[in-house]
């Protein structure tokens, strides 16, 4: 009998054991997470595959830019159509140029030949990221006319036009995709939606996993080496999500965070906030803070060579290196309203606003290259393997600004 009791006794605290492990257990996946054995997932290996170059969001180019520059517009919008903020082009693997204006994609050649053009019907804002395969991930939101909901939707085209599959957000009132998509190394998608937060999605177009944060969030997903996606709240907060959907940390800047997140090599998150640039490492310990005299504009671009590049409403640029000291600073002249660029010998591009509009380039010593005309509002300069440097533009406008004979 004793014995009896014990076998009991025994099997009662393993079926307990094997319970409490589960609850310890992640999201079951909607679908599960793939690996590449194939070499065709993940982001594409080409001059500019996604908003800011990259997966962690660098801007930094592998190409030389122009040293001087002769402009070339490669598309106007048509009559009829809002002209606002073409963006910049996402450049495949060939040399392919893909742009959003307003609710439309294009497609033109290496050549900057017109192939096709997509009317979404979407509101598109930023740079479309093309993966391994060739397929362009469109990101933007509509309007429901009946009852005001605001959806994000995300199309997967291949390079001929056609629809792969689509992925609907839930509909809100503060809804819709607004950031840029990321695309991990596995080619897992990852989007925000401003009301139901992070979304993780197979190359199917099914759901992994969602992610949500303590307040309602515009950001763009930057994912680090190692895997972890950062995402920033509209609470100020920053957040580190393991690939598995799981929250990782969370970081408090107690001031606000103005624009997106952008990762180092080594995992170090930098963030532009109200009166600073700050850098916080990959367990979520604040690094150092380099307090600006204005708040910054938009995100920071990282060079090669560890060097952080940040604009500030100041109608300065500053270079400040990995320990946080000031490396030096230019004044522009005007506000900078678009993201900077770095090009392979770290000379920055960027725009200033429209009374003083213009496109400027300045050498890694923060000495003036050039500067040339063009209002490109919020759109990031990009560079082709060529060295061509593309442009979207507040007016709807495409450039290819090439070097002057």
């Amino acid at each position: 009998m004793n014995q009896f009791l014990k076998n009991i006794f025994t099997i009662i605290f393993v079926v307990v054991f094997i319970i409490s492990c589960k609850k310890d257990e992640p999201e079951i996946h909607e679908d599960p997470i793939v690996y590449d054995e194939t070499g065709m997932l993940g982001l594409a290996d080409s001059p500019w595959p996604c908003d800011g170059h990259d997966s962690r969001r660098t801007s930094q180019s592998p190409y030389n830019g122009p040293s001087n520059v002769n402009a070339i517009m490669i598309y106007d919008s048509s009559p009829g159509f809002h002209t606002s903020d073409a963006t910049s082009p996402a450049i495949d693997a060939s040399g392919n140029l893909f742009c959003m204006a307003w609710t439309r994609v294009l497609k033109f050649s290496s050549n900057h030949d017109f192939e096709w053009e997509n009317g979404t019907g979407l509101y598109l804002r930023n740079i479309p990221p093309i993966a391994k395969d060739g397929t362009i991930y469109i990101g933007g939101f509509y309007q429901q006319s009946v009852t005001n909901f605001t959806t994000g939707l995300i199309i997967a085209l291949d390079q001929s036009n056609n629809t792969k599959w689509e992925f609907k957000t839930p509909d809100e009132y503060d809804g819709g995709i607004w950031g840029a998509l990321a695309i991990g190394s596995n080619g897992t998608i990852y989007t925000v939606d401003a009301s139901d937060g992070l979304f993780a999605i197979n190359k199917q177009g099914k759901k992994l996993w969602s992610y949500q944060p303590d307040r309602l969030t515009c950001s763009s997903p930057a994912i680090a080496p190692d895997g972890t996606i950062y995402v920033i709240d509209s609470d100020d907060n920053l957040y580190a999500i393991k690939p598995e959907g799981e929250l990782l940390w969370k970081y408090s800047a107690g001031k606000d965070i103005n624009y997106d997140p952008v990762t180092g090599i080594d995992g170090t998150v930098y963030i532009g906030t109200e009166n600073s640039l700050l850098a916080v490492d990959k367990i979520g310990d604040k690094l150092w803070e380099y307090n600006l005299p204005d708040a910054a504009i938009n995100r920071p671009s990282l060079a090669n060579d560890g060097t952080i590049i940040i604009a500030c409403a100041d109608n300065n640029i500053y270079a400040i290196n990995s320990d946080g000291s000031l490396k030096w600073n230019y004044n522009t002249n005007g506000n900078v309203t678009s993201p900077t660029t770095i090009d392979a010998a770290g000379s920055i591009y960027f725009g200033t606003k429209p009374d003083s509009a213009k496109i400027i380039s300045i050498s890694n010593q923060g000495q003036l290259l050039w500067e040339y005309p063009l209002w490109l509002g919020y759109v990031q300069p990009v560079i082709g393997a060529d060295g061509t440097l593309y442009v979207g533009t507040a007016e709807g406008k495409i450039y290819a600004l090439t070097e002057t004979k």
